[in-house]
């Protein structure tokens, strides 16, 4: 595969992660960006290649085959995957040979970052015990709303017909959560109204302002007076106040591992990618002083 085929598969690649579009219909500027970022990936690329590991590195022909197949299934047909691929300066063969060389050089990525250690049980409880703020739930509150939306487009639904129709519903509600689920089914405006107007289990800060600060001063059980949001007019439900919680580490230490897992084997990765780099850079230098 030749050189010019192989910049022009990267070319496309970084022009589609970055603008969606061909090299060729990005602006100037964009262009000397893509071009900088297509030149260093087809550098690291020819460099994984080319190190040991890579001679150890196999990827099975049905691994490929699935590629290809993923980005034909973009199209409406042969002539059209045929023509894009000539817009972007490749034939099919060339395809294959850039994809195939991009699914051995991460592969050969892959081996590099499975030789990181994996975490510890004293490791992730070390984390744990230094950062216990990671591991805290705040205060919850399980709430239902009624809400009548404002548009003074609509009659029923202009300000002061919205308003009065809240508050007729307000009065009708006797505490009971019976009672709310099924006005909330027969009067509100909102999809949750199909669930009794469940909102569910919500923290702080997750509904607008107006509705936040009166649902984390209620006590469980408890109906508010008719409050006003940029959605409209609402009742809230306070079904139950949920204290805030730790996770135990038990909870945490998956999900802890996991994260020293994933940094460590991007370490592993960029090390690699680095001493290739210095070594590459160490032959260039060497050529220039011969």
């Amino acid at each position: 595969m030749s050189e010019a085929a192989l910049l022009a598969y990267h070319l496309m690649s970084a022009s589609l992660a970055a603008h969606q579009c061909r090299f060729d219909q990005l602006p100037q500027g964009a262009k000397a960006r893509i071009q900088e970022q297509a030149d260093r990936a087809l550098l690291l690329e020819r460099l994984v290649l080319a190190s040991p590991i890579a001679a150890e590195v196999m990827v099975p022909a049905s691994q490929l085959e699935k590629s290809i197949d993923s980005i034909k299934a973009r199209y409406d047909g042969q002539s059209d995957f045929t023509a894009d691929l000539a817009r972007n300066g490749m034939m099919e063969n060339d395809l294959e040979c850039a994809l195939a060389r991009e699914l051995k050089a991460d592969a050969v990525l892959e081996c590099v970052a499975n030789k990181a250690e994996k975490a510890t049980d004293a490791e992730a409880r070390e984390w744990y015990d230094a950062h216990p703020e990671r591991f805290s739930i705040g205060e919850t509150r399980q709430v239902r709303h009624i809400l009548i939306t404002i548009n003074e487009e609509i009659e029923e639904n202009r300000r002061e017909a919205s308003r009065e129709r809240i508050e007729k519903i307000r009065d009708e509600l006797d505490g009971s959560l019976g009672q709310f689920a099924d006005l909330a089914l027969r009067y509100s405006e909102c999809p949750s109204a199909l669930n009794g107007g469940i909102l569910g289990t919500v923290p702080r800060g997750k509904l607008y302002k107006e509705l936040d600060d009166v649902l984390f001063a209620m006590d469980s059980d408890a109906i508010s007076e008719v409050l006003e949001s940029e959605a409209g007019y609402h009742i809230l439900y306070c079904e139950a106040v949920i204290p805030g919680q730790t996770a135990s580490f038990e909870e945490a230490a998956l999900r802890i591992k996991d994260a020293i897992d994933k940094k460590r084997r991007s370490t592993m990765q960029k090390a690699f990618i680095a001493a290739l780099l210095k070594a590459e850079a160490s032959k260039s230098d060497e050529k220039i002083k011969a």
